[in-house]
């Protein structure tokens, strides 16, 4: 079934540690990356192994913190495990839908995004001729 290839693809430890060398960019001085990185091998194969019966997979309760730039609000973020089960379905997921989208589709995708779309409205725009204006004919 073509389902459980692709869970299977997803579980794999080569798409696991390729998950957690995106989810460690810009975290490499963080204690929980740092914790996770000192037994990679072994937390990968442990992640692989609770998601091999998705019943054993739980996702782990949020970090729930204060950040005051710009302004005071409130951040929830998701354990460092479940980042990583979270880029290893983004992996083989995400080209499988993309190529569904109308091209006029910006957010969220590389390539994409704010400044493509104002450019793509501007060509749009600059491509844009009006119609002529109606002959003029004899006023009564």
């Amino acid at each position: 079934m073509v389902n459980d290839e692709l869970y299977d693809k997803i579980i794999s430890f080569d798409n696991l540690y390729k998950a957690y060398r995106r989810v460690r960019l810009g975290k490499r001085y963080y204690l929980a990356q740092q914790k996770y990185e000192f037994k990679l091998e072994s937390n990968l194969v442990e992640l692989g192994a609770e998601l091999t019966d998705p019943a054993k997979y739980k996702p782990r309760p949020y970090h729930r913190f204060v950040v005051y730039e710009p302004k005071k609000r409130q951040v929830s973020a998701p354990h460092f495990n479940d980042r990583i089960v979270h880029q290893a379905v983004v992996f083989l997921i995400e080209p499988l839908i993309i190529k569904h989208f109308i091209e006029n589709t910006y957010a969220c995708i590389k390539g994409r995004g704010t400044h493509k779309a104002v450019a793509d409205v501007r060509a749009m725009l600059d491509s844009f001729t009006p119609p002529p204006p109606p002959p003029a004919g004899k006023f009564r």
